[in-house]
């Protein structure tokens, strides 16, 4: 998202009307089955109650895109209360698009790199000062790194696409392995994991976000990983992964 997002609020910066088209489009693309889902959930639940009462009665959170706020300062809901938890992840894009447009027009792209490093280093600094899940998971400031490693990879590709490709693969590479090692010492693959918590979420999201830039390297590797993520069935995944992402706990949860 912050490649996707970042790339086309660079390309769009000097057209009219800039921030409002831009929110405009994103709510045509969230907004329908977001709150469609929201409205039948909380109206189905009022009438069967498959869902405990608790959740009823904070879906305020889930109205206004905060629930990645309340989770991180009063905790995950349990048992068939989580139903819509995994939508922590929806309210923190959502906060990243209000805001990351500004930052994109007003400053010049050597200032948004800047503020990009200066936002991983906060992430971080924020997970190793509380690392207590969930807090360490969804506030908004704690998971920046994600979103901002793939704003630096819209601007550096933009800027200098071939000293770009020259560090892509081994950084990738170096990524990989520190992510493999971590698993061989510690044998966790646990996403409240101590090293992931700490460090592992940033790794990730380096490893994953030289994936995406090596798709647009001219290389013969980069061919190869252009083909791959071309390939018919990652497409349809792509196409459908929204609206895979939101049912699919839900659809779990109560089948």
């Amino acid at each position: 998202s912050g490649f996707l997002i970042t790339g086309i609020l660079l390309d769009t910066k000097n057209l009219a009307h800039y921030y409002r088209n831009f929110i405009f489009k994103r709510a045509l693309r969230i907004f329908p089955l977001y709150y469609f889902t929201l409205a039948a959930f909380f109206t189905l639940n009022h009438y069967f109650r498959f869902a405990p009462d608790n959740l009823q009665s904070h879906q305020f959170w889930f109205w206004t895109y905060t629930q990645n706020i309340y989770f991180s300062f009063n905790g995950w809901f349990q048992g068939e209360s989580n139903l819509l938890n995994h939508f922590w992840s929806l309210a923190q894009e959502e906060q990243f698009y209000l805001f990351w447009p500004i930052v994109v027009y007003y400053f010049s792209p050597v200032k948004t790199i800047r503020f990009c490093l200066l936002g991983i280093i906060v992430s971080l600094v924020l997970r190793n000062i509380h690392p207590a899940n969930p807090f360490s998971y969804v506030f908004f400031f704690s998971r920046f790194d994600s979103m901002l490693i793939g704003g630096l990879a819209a601007i550096l590709i933009r800027q200098n696409r071939e000293w770009l490709n020259r560090f892509v693969r081994p950084l990738a590479l170096a990524s990989l392995a520190t992510l493999l090692i971590a698993l061989a010492v510690t044998r966790n693959m646990d996403s409240k994991a101590i090293f992931f918590i700490r460090a592992g979420y940033t790794v990730f999201d380096v490893f994953f976000g030289c994936l995406i830039l090596l798709t647009l390297d001219s290389s013969p590797s980069g061919v190869i990983f252009k083909k791959i993520f071309r390939s018919k069935l990652l497409v349809f995944l792509g196409k459908y992964s929204y609206g895979i992402y939101v049912y699919h706990w839900i659809f779990l949860g109560t089948v």
